[in-house]
């Protein structure tokens, strides 16, 4: 390549062309001045030189690798700049780190250290304000505290390089699994637009998987405000007006989600408006129970064991007047089946003597609690990752009761959710082992108290099963009649669940 260009170029005459680095440039230079004036073993040692100081002034001027990001940090790209009033042989580090496309430092702590040397020798930084360090390799790790409801999440970045004489600028984007949630309640309307009722609604935000029984909202108060929350689904209990001047009801309101990054979601539940008759809500303690709640209308004074029933529905669901129900005296049956496919023998009633339906139609909540103390049974078997629950065999006795002669309270092949009248139970368990061989597990004495739960999850082939302690609600439950002594108002027991809602049961989610 020289003798070639030598052929186009004058001696200290460079054709500059594209693509040739500047380095390369300077050696065709010095060769065409040294060609005449100096001897061969100098020529040799100058080129020599040459070359290394352009390796070196290469390396120093290659781009920045990215970094290796983990956690909170996704990406973290890296750039040099000029470095101005930087200490001899320092270099600087400048980390800018942006959530949701928006600068973050308030909340984010940074800590650098340098790769191989002391884990205890660590530097402080603040995002976007530029550190002096010594020329080498090193990691940041990172703390985004939210507030002490959500806690902190941890990030780091890896492999970030400072030269010397020169600034090294690293982009770091974020994320939390966190994200803003906004909802809204509107009333559908026949003549118009749907209505904004965000403020007459009273609302109870439940993670998805969480059991309202035993845990407390992550949220209750009014709807239409920012709510920042972890990632993920939730469910919604809601008490509102179904429409103008109706009484309020109280209803479930399932896939909400909320993203992360701190995305903004803005979510509208819109409810119909219901018809003119008569829903019956049913509660036990104040937990909702209308899933698992079947109403009967029969004529007053009828046998209601051969009757047959004038109107029926199910609990939260409107009987409408007069095209399902006439107007007149009604003895209601209501029939609650905690759990109709696991223990459908365990059936609750409930029986309203005279119940008046009025001539002219109009909007009757009828709010009743069965009063029924009642704990629940639930279990998990895996054989690795697989669900074998329906292959095992429980019984369940009364405490102290002989397995083997004693009638028992629930006896299952297949488990999952039962619910069970409260009481001191024996749990006895069977399954068949990998090897074909019987296994066998026993709960002596097991505790369930109103709303308590015993929950289990079990690995088949691991062993010995040993139980969780028995799970109760944060409150003592209590039935919607019910009004805090110290509270003034008497009006408590007529709007839903408002003096007992300290609790809710999985059979109303």
């Amino acid at each position: 390549m020289l003798l070639s260009l030598r052929g186009r170029s004058g001696p200290g005459i460079i054709l500059i062309e594209p693509g040739i680095r500047g380095s390369l440039w300077l050696v065709v230079l010095l060769w065409e001045s040294a060609m005449s004036k100096l001897s061969l073993p100098s020529l040799l040692m100058l080129l020599l030189l040459v070359v290394a100081c352009g390796d070196d002034d290469s390396a120093a001027n290659a781009p920045l690798a990215a970094a290796v990001p983990e956690g909170i940090v996704v990406e973290a790209s890296g750039s040099l700049e000029a470095a101005a009033e930087i200490a001899e042989g320092q270099g600087q580090l400048l980390l800018n780190a942006t959530l949701g496309g928006k600068p973050v430092a308030d909340k984010l702590s940074v800590e650098i250290s340098a790769v191989g040397g002391d884990p205890a020798q660590v530097t402080a930084v603040t995002p976007g304000t530029a550190l002096q360090l010594a020329p080498g390799q090193y990691s940041a790790k990172f703390v985004y505290l939210l507030d002490e409801k959500l806690g902190s999440f941890d990030g780091s970045a890896a492999g970030l390089e400072v030269r010397a004489g020169q600034t090294s600028r690293y982009d770091l984007t974020l994320t939390v699994p966190v994200g803003i949630l906004v909802l809204n309640f509107k009333l559908k309307n026949k003549q118009g637009p749907p209505a904004n009722i965000s403020s007459e609604v009273k609302m109870e935000l439940f993670r998805a998987e969480d059991d309202p029984t035993l845990v407390e909202p992550v949220f209750a108060g009014v709807p239409g405000t920012d709510l920042t929350l972890a990632k993920g689904k939730y469910k919604v209990r809601a008490t509102y007006p179904p429409g103008r001047n109706r009484p309020l009801v109280t209803a479930w309101f399932d896939e909400v989600l909320v993203g992360a990054t701190l995305t903004r979601t803005e979510q509208e539940v819109l409810i119909e408006p219901e018809p003119l008759g008569v829903r019956v809500d049913a509660y036990n303690f104040s937990r909702d129970i209308n899933s698992g709640t079947s109403v009967f209308f029969f004529s007053e004074g009828a046998d209601m064991a051969r009757a047959i029933a004038r109107a029926q529905g199910v609990g939260g669901k409107v009987v409408e007047v007069p095209s399902q129900l006439a107007p007149g005296k009604y003895d209601v049956l209501l029939l609650y089946q905690p759990s109709p496919m696991t223990n459908p023998d365990l059936k609750i009633e409930k029986i309203m003597l005279g119940f008046e339906v009025p001539a002219a139609a109009e909007p009757i909540r009828l709010p009743v609690d069965f009063e029924t103390p009642l704990g629940a049974i639930r279990l998990k078997v895996l054989a690795g990752e697989e669900d074998i629950s329906d292959r095992i065999e429980m019984r369940v006795m009364r405490g102290g009761a002989d397995p083997n002669a004693a009638t028992p309270a629930l006896e299952e092949f297949g488990v999952s959710e039962h619910f069970i009248p409260s009481g001191t139970y024996d749990v006895y368990l069977k399954w068949k082992k990998e090897d074909g061989s019987d296994g066998k597990a026993e709960f002596i004495r097991v505790e369930l108290g109103n709303g308590h739960i015993w929950e289990q999850e079990f690995q088949r082939d691991e062993g010995p099963w040993e139980a969780r302690p028995v799970r109760v609600p944060p409150r003592q439950l209590r039935p919607i009649t019910w009004v805090d002594p110290g509270d003034d108002d008497d009006s408590a027991g007529d709007d839903d669940d408002s003096a007992g809602d300290d609790d809710d049961s999985a059979a109303g989610s």
